[in-house]
């Protein structure tokens, strides 16, 4: 049971550190850009700066309280979704959030390896967060006094 245990955090830490790598990949394209200052694109790129923040307090707290670090883990992948959804159908999220956009609509959908990854990376980190949620505690026993 306790190797068990040892496996899922170490397997939850390396999961968020793929997400974390991955959504920071993407951020970093995009960063210093006029991406970045958009009235509609700058709080998604400051979301995602935050998941990128919650994906590293994830990593920090899933040894010591994997609870707290899943809680953590749920709250980035949600945080980073904006901007996986915006680059990977464009089309859909313009017609949700209308605003002035400086670049022409080229397709509604982009499938690439490059924009899946991440998004394939933050779906493991839900399915591993709420794993994590809602097993069963680990139980100490006590000696008898």
């Amino acid at each position: 049971m306790r190797n068990a245990l040892r496996f899922r955090k170490l397997a939850h830490v390396l999961v968020l550190s793929l997400a974390c790598w991955l959504t920071l990949r993407i951020f970093a394209a995009v960063d210093g850009s006029e991406f970045i200052g958009g009235s509609i694109t700058g709080p998604i790129g400051t979301m995602c700066e935050v998941a990128i923040i919650g994906f590293l307090v994830g990593i920090v707290f899933a040894f010591p309280f994997p609870r707290v670090a899943s809680g953590i883990g749920l709250l980035a992948s949600l945080l980073s979704l904006p901007l996986l959804l915006y680059f990977i159908a464009p089309g859909p999220f313009r017609a949700v959030f209308r605003g002035e956009y400086s670049v022409p609509l080229q397709s509604n959908f982009l499938w690439s390896a490059w924009l899946l990854e991440p998004a394939i990376a933050v779906l493991i980190v839900v399915a591993f967060s709420v794993w994590n949620l809602f097993s069963e505690r680990e139980k100490v026993k006590r000696p008898a006094t």
